[in-house]
């Protein structure tokens, strides 16, 4: 066969691979149209079906895009094409965007949308749209904000709200669609009260992957986000769900959580840089924790004595109002432990939180406590401390100092003064109660403390305040001012010895004679006394004002 016409056989065969290859590309395309035109409003309805049931809302779309998928892919998958002919068009990827997506729960225009996404997006092949049940590989979502309804408070559509976009009988059961995963990015949820003037409980989530929608199954998830006060990272990994769409906040939810960098300076009179880590359970309306914090470098702005603080929890959760209660809180100051119990509140006239809390401390250390609370090195006191007390925080605004109210009993044991004039003074109490005022070997003597106290505005009042050392019993009443440091404290001073005693030489002579005039109430001698100056400078003397 000559050159030219082998040139023409194959020029002839190339002109019919052409134009068979034109009519598979016309064929795929008039498929491919036929099937995008076929699927589009059949995935736009069943996602809207879908939305709308799984969810008890009403469900309004600013835009649905569909766009199918070449299948030819180079080397060309022939087995997939001639499927995709054979099948009409069944055999291929379709990809969906909706943006601006809004589920108003149960037709409540009142209410924030329970769910609001600014963007949504799948890819699907048309088997699995097509198949029963209908599966989605993967789901990614951008932009998401989700309103959890408060308990007991979701009325139903009503004459007076605007027309559900796209409803359903209340007894059409949602669509049952197989969803492997679901990505969403920059997500806020927030757990809205019952009461409206208060505001929500809100947090942040960066990122989010849920696991496994299968039907009436949990989610497993993942989560990273940040928290909003105090502020501070927290990883999450768990279980949520199923969706309970008559009570979004009974959907159920646990899991695992790790908190980090959290700094307390956001909350006026503390300070530090807390971590904790712990498991959760329950429904969004009612998280019940349990968890441990550490804050090693934990402090009052007022004293900026800087303590280790570690405590172990068990808190209920009320999402529908953020009000939590700890039950209990076992705490370690230093190397002080105390219990505390009582709730954290959310009042609705004010932005602050009220907090209330019974706390009951065995064996602890008084300089554990005046380390946290006084300003400087040295605390007054060091020895052992028994504390029952009640804490209150006020929901105002301010320094801690002035929303603090303290109430309860003390008792410190074995407790010894760190300034040196002051144990002198002790010391010399002690010698003079026994009757042996030039005894040195007495020193250093330990001190009992008991009393009531209260503590509110920075005022420290104290109530039958009983004070002994040997030989001596001194009962107070009084008060000191944490901002100047000043001490104003009377009372009665009750000796072991009588007055002379007390002295030595000549004035121990002198004042044998009136004795029996101090003498009184099974004391050897019973005097008025006054603590008074500052903490640094304290002067004890006779309380003139009283006879």
């Amino acid at each position: 066969m000559s050159s030219t016409k082998k040139m023409r056989t194959w020029k002839k065969w190339l002109l019919r691979f052409c134009i068979a290859f034109t009519v598979v590309i016309a064929v795929l395309g008039v498929l491919g149209y036929q099937a995008a035109m076929r699927i589009e409003p059949f995935i736009r309805e069943q996602t809207a079906l879908y939305l709308r049931q799984r969810f008890d809302s009403e469900v309004e779309i600013g835009r649905f895009d569909v766009g199918m998928s070449s299948p030819l892919s180079w080397p060309v998958d022939w087995r997939n094409l001639w499927r995709m002919i054979a099948e009409r068009g069944r055999v291929g990827r379709v990809a969906i965007d909706i943006s601006d997506i809004a589920l108003r729960h149960k037709g409540r225009r009142d209410l924030p949308a329970l769910l609001a996404m600014k963007k949504l997006s799948f890819v699907v092949n048309v088997d699995d749209v097509l198949s029963e049940p209908p599966r989605i590989r993967l789901i990614l979502i951008d932009g998401i904000n989700i309103n959890i309804p408060p308990k007991g408070e979701r009325p139903g559509f009503s004459a007076g709200n605007a027309p559900p976009v796209e409803s359903a009988p209340p007894t059409t059961k949602a669509p049952t669609v197989v969803i492997d995963q679901v990505v969403i990015s920059n997500a806020n949820l927030k757990l809205l009260p019952r009461n409206q003037r208060k505001p929500p409980l809100e947090f942040d989530i960066q990122r989010i992957r849920l696991d496994g929608a299968w039907p009436g199954l949990p989610f497993v998830y993942d989560a990273s986000l940040v928290n909003a006060k105090p502020p501070g990272q927290i990883e999450s990994s768990g279980k949520f769900g199923p969706w309970v769409a008559d009570e979004p906040g009974e959907s159920a939810i646990e899991g695992e959580y790790i908190f980090q960098n959290a700094d307390l300076g956001v909350f006026k009179g503390v300070a530090g840089i807390l971590n904790s880590t712990g498991t959760f359970r329950g429904q969004l309306n009612r998280i019940i924790a349990d968890g441990e914090t550490d804050t090693p470098d934990f402090r009052l702005t007022s004293s900026g004595n800087a303590m280790p603080l570690h405590t172990k929890f068990h808190a209920v959760i009320d999402g529908t109002n953020g009000n939590t209660a700890l039950e209990p809180v076992e705490a370690l100051l230093g190397k002080t432990k105390f219990t505390a119990r009582g709730s954290v509140d959310r009042d609705p006239d004010k932005s602050a939180r009220s907090m209330l809390f019974y706390v009951l401390m065995k064996d602890g250390r008084v300089d554990d406590v005046l380390r946290l609370a006084m300003k400087g090195d040295k605390t007054m006191l060091t020895g052992g401390m028994n504390l029952d007390m009640c804490l209150h925080i006020l929901p105002e605004s301010g320094d801690l100092a002035d929303r603090l109210n303290l109430s309860g009993t003390f008792e410190l044991v074995s407790a010894s003064f760190m300034s040196d004039q002051v144990q002198q003074k002790i010391d010399e109490l002690s010698r003079k109660g026994q009757g042996r005022p030039k005894d040195t070997a007495i020193t250093n003597v330990a001190s009992n403390f008991y009393g009531d106290f209260i503590l509110d505005k920075g005022v420290f009042d104290l109530h039958r305040l009983e004070f002994d050392v040997p030989g001596a019993l001194v009962q107070l009443n009084g008060n000191y001012l944490f901002e100047t440091e000043a001490i104003d404290f009377h009372g009665q001073l009750r000796l072991q010895a009588k007055l002379s005693k007390t002295q030595t030489g000549w004035k121990r002579i002198l004042l044998t004679p009136v004795d029996p005039f101090f003498s009184k109430e099974g004391a050897g001698t019973l005097l008025n006394i006054q603590v008074v100056g500052t903490r640094s400078a304290p002067q004890f003397g006779l309380d003139k004002a009283k006879k």
